[in-house]
């Protein structure tokens, strides 16, 4: 059956137009294409084309390891033969370990730049709070702070459930619902977990898939009003061709930007089936207390095959 519409959806033609006419374009079947990405990359519509990509990496592997022709000093090193002579060991060990620590730094930088902007003390007394803008000085946390009457520690939570439920549209033949559910404490541990199921409307007849993850997560970066999360754990994907699980990662961050105003947004990346599956989310939530109405988009897919939705719901924070 087609889900009935949001009513969420006259704020997304306010917010969104110009998405929402991109995303009014979107044909029909996206799910049975999504569908062989994962489970057989071989039947795509496009296989012709591979046995050209495939030749071109082979050719390119043949020719790695052959004598370097265009004088570069970087292909000399990183295939140089092991029967170097031993002066040389020195000046190849040395521009390698330097690339190395410059590869790696690129690579952890989405986790030790946001410490170092946000100032995160790991040592500093940190609680959790259920309602971002219930004071004066607001935010998701309360670290090291004191009360100037009593000099008490003002205290929030140690571990805050963060649900929503959502609908999602593409405003032609896709829609469905879902729901997300996120565990923090005050430790910096916690556990994420989603789930959506999307049905489309073919005319003659119906298509659905279940999407979901679940990853345990740490809490690596902070402040009273931003908090970043990370985690790994698992994807899988169930429709009337089977069920499919593969790993998963997740980058997470929320800003408490003003109120009534919060804002997230989400990466998640891992393998499923015989595909890359990706997904971003963004949201921008409206507080009263501890509840939440949000906006936002979804667009995920496997490999070159994507999907993307408007997305709009409610939310309690406990």
């Amino acid at each position: 059956m087609h889900c009935c519409r949001s009513p969420f959806l006259l704020i997304a033609l306010i917010l969104f137009p110009g998405e929402i006419l991109f995303l009014g374009e979107i044909q029909g079947g996206e799910l049975a294409s999504v569908r062989l990405e994962v489970r057989d990359p071989d039947a795509k519509p496009d296989s012709s084309a591979e046995p050209q990509k495939k030749r071109k990496r082979a050719s390119r592997s043949r020719h790695d390891h052959c004598d370097d022709d265009d004088g570069s000093p970087w292909l000399s090193l990183l295939f140089s033969s092991g029967d170097d002579d031993d002066e040389n060991d020195g000046e190849t060990i040395g521009p390698l370990t330097f690339a190395a620590a410059i590869v790696a730094g690129v690579a952890t930088a989405p986790y030790w730049m946001p410490q170092g902007l946000l100032n995160d003390d790991s040592e500093a007394m940190t609680s959790l709070r259920a309602c971002p803008f219930e004071a004066e000085r607001f935010g998701f946390l309360i670290i090291d702070r004191i009360d100037c009457d009593t000099d008490a520690v003002l205290a929030g939570s140690s571990w805050v459930i963060d649900g929503n439920v959502s609908y999602a549209t593409d405003f032609d033949s896709l829609d469905g619902w879902g729901g997300e559910f996120y565990y923090d404490h005050r430790s910096r541990l916690g556990l994420h977990s989603r789930v959506r199921l999307l049905e489309e409307d073919l005319g003659t007849s119906d298509d659905h898939m279940y999407l979901g993850s679940l990853n345990a997560t740490i809490r690596f970066a902070q402040s009273e009003t931003v908090q970043m999360h990370s985690g790994l754990g698992f994807v899988w994907l169930d429709d009337p061709g089977g069920s499919e699980f593969g790993v998963n990662w997740l980058y997470r961050m929320d800003w408490a930007v003003f109120n009534p105003l919060t804002l997230n947004a989400h990466v998640e990346l891992g393998k499923l089936g015989d595909a890359v599956a990706s997904r971003i989310a963004t949201q921008a939530r409206f507080h009263y207390r501890n509840m939440s109405i949000f906006v936002g988009g979804e667009h995920f897919g496997f490999d070159d095959q994507f999907i993307h939705l408007f997305t709009s719901g409610v939310a309690i924070r406990y």
